[in-house]
């Protein structure tokens, strides 16, 4: 009985292990593990799940710009979450949804796409512009394979312990 009562109690916590990851600044926990983040072009990385497995069937991005690149942004007439948006996660149009979201334990936007590109896929951008001008966004790609359950626990995982390092 022992035995039995230890298996279980393994199993269930490596179902609610918190896996941890840092980011382009940014920490945040995971209920599933993602790999290690891998440069994702200039000024992104991205984290895969299943860790070490092809394809993926789901995908973090996370993209951080500082205050200067904000700014000569706009000045050049681009918004940088539409440049977060189209350069590194193909989305060119309007996003469905625009909501206010809680992220880590300050205000920010989710904003939510569906793309049939390449792979049917829902992208949810959890993104927020920083005290000092900056502003960030990570973005949960999830595939087909990935059910709708599995995608929240996710992502509100992922949104709600978002931490920018000082």
């Amino acid at each position: 009985m022992f035995k039995r009562l230890s298996v279980v109690l393994a199993l269930a916590a490596a179902v609610s292990a918190e896996h941890s990851y840092h980011s382009q600044g940014l920490t945040f926990q995971l209920p599933v593990e993602f790999s290690q983040p891998a440069q994702a072009g200039l000024g992104a990385e991205e984290l895969h799940f299943p860790a070490g497995r092809s394809p993926a069937e789901a995908e973090i991005i996370t993209f951080v710009a500082k205050a200067e690149q904000v700014k000569s942004m706009a000045e050049a007439g681009q918004s940088i979450n539409r440049y977060f948006a189209s350069t590194y996660l193909g989305l060119d149009w309007q996003p469905e949804q625009i909501n206010k979201a809680i992220i880590g334990d300050l205000g920010g936007r989710h904003l939510v796409f569906h793309s049939k590109l390449d792979r049917p896929c829902r992208v949810d951008i959890y993104e927020r512009d920083l005290k000092d001008g900056g502003y960030f966004g990570i973005a949960l790609r999830t595939y087909e394979s990935v059910g709708e359950k599995q995608r929240i626990e996710i992502g509100e995982r992922l949104r709600k312990s978002i931490k920018l390092d000082k």
